[in-house]
């Protein structure tokens, strides 16, 4: 989704996957370890769902865009949210 379903210019999808998923633990870890950061977004229910706001860059209409995404893709609710 984030390269609007093309494949990256080298050609390198599970590098490019490999660093995404890199990007999303870190975010994740930073929620689920970090007070301050719990705080400063009272509305994120949990790790999960900040890493994917701060991953789309706090837009949330990106964020919901995944979440209708993987529910196609997947056939079953995202697993995000409260």
């Amino acid at each position: 989704m984030d390269l609007d379903w093309q494949l990256p210019i080298d050609g390198d999808l599970y590098g490019r996957a490999r660093q995404i998923g890199k990007t999303l633990y870190d975010f994740y870890g930073e929620y689920y370890t970090e007070e301050q950061v719990r705080a400063a977004f009272p509305d994120i229910a949990n790790a999960a769902t900040y890493a994917l706001y701060i991953f789309f860059g706090g837009d949330l209409n990106r964020v919901m865009d995944w979440c209708q995404t993987y529910q196609a893709f997947f056939g079953s609710k995202h697993p995000i949210g409260p």
